[in-house]
């Protein structure tokens, strides 16, 4: 009787470790909104996101035999139907293991998909993180392998769902978050460098004083709304991200500094057409 409890025990921690997985799907969407995943070749990153997905779809079978497993246990309570649960169990478990370890290694890369020249973030503090992450992820599916009985299974479970919940998605979201804010970074310091080249190459040639004046006072405001959106997403980040292991989502908000770099290529040209 034990047996059977622990074992129900183990689907509903299996349960909130596949809400996790599903946080993961929300990530790879973000990484796929950010235009990374849409190259027509075998890049890198497209060979991680396919990888990922690989592991998904394994553990979606592997999730499967082991229901199979538990509920022919659960109903006929043979040695041999508790052995083949075990083994089906710890099949699962390591899978688990798989698909977050995937999933990390394809945050990994779209980190190498820009330019961290102008991060405030550095990105071998991530990606150390990462690495780690991926050792626990390796030194776990060895406990799973050493482990000797089904009752051995449950804490095992609930070891990996508290990891997940408290470190390991919150390592994939601020890698994601400080991506982001690396690449609206360097767009922000491309632009501040092409403001002052074409400043510096227009003023003396515009014929209309007027019109000059007009488009600096207007890229002047909008140089200073950007910075201004950039302190508040470096310095104030729990306005700009969020993070919930309760009820886990990616939502950093990078969109008001990307409409206003977006609205400054039109104005940059304006003045170039008048001279």
């Amino acid at each position: 009787m034990p047996t059977q409890i622990n074992i129900i025990n183990l689907s509903i921690k299996k349960k909130l470790i596949y809400t996790g997985i599903l946080f993961l799907f929300v990530l790879a969407i973000q990484l796929i909104l950010t235009g990374s995943l849409h190259a027509s070749t075998s890049t890198p990153i497209v060979q991680a996101q396919e990888s990922y997905a690989y592991q998904v779809t394994k553990y979606i079978e592997l999730k499967d035999k082991y229901q199979t497993a538990k509920s022919t246990f659960l109903t006929f309570k043979t040695a041999t139907a508790k052995n083949d649960a075990f083994q089906k169990t710890k099949d699962y478990l390591k899978q688990i293991d798989n698909v977050y370890k995937a999933y990390l290694l394809l945050v990994e890369e779209r980190t190498n998909t820009i330019s961290w020249d102008y991060a405030s973030t550095p990105r071998e503090g991530l990606l150390q993180k990462i690495k780690d992450e991926i050792t626990y992820f390796d030194n776990n599916q060895k406990d799973i392998d050493a482990s000797q009985a089904l009752e051995d299974l449950p804490q095992l479970a609930k070891n990996i769902q508290s990891h997940v919940e408290t470190t390991t998605l919150k390592i994939a979201f601020d890698t994601l978050a400080a991506t982001d804010l690396a690449q609206i970074e360097e767009a922000n310091a491309l632009f501040h460098s092409d403001y002052k080249l074409v400043d510096d190459f227009a003023s003396p040639k515009t014929k209309s004083r007027e019109l000059y004046n007009n488009w600096k006072t207007e890229l002047d405001k909008m140089q200073a709304n950007l910075d201004g959106e950039m302190e508040i997403i470096k310095t104030k980040p729990n306005k700009s991200a969020t993070y919930n292991a309760q009820n886990p989502k990616f939502a950093f908000d990078t969109q008001k500094p990307i409409d206003i770099l977006s609205s400054t290529k039109t104005i940059l040209r304006e003045i170039l057409k008048s001279i």
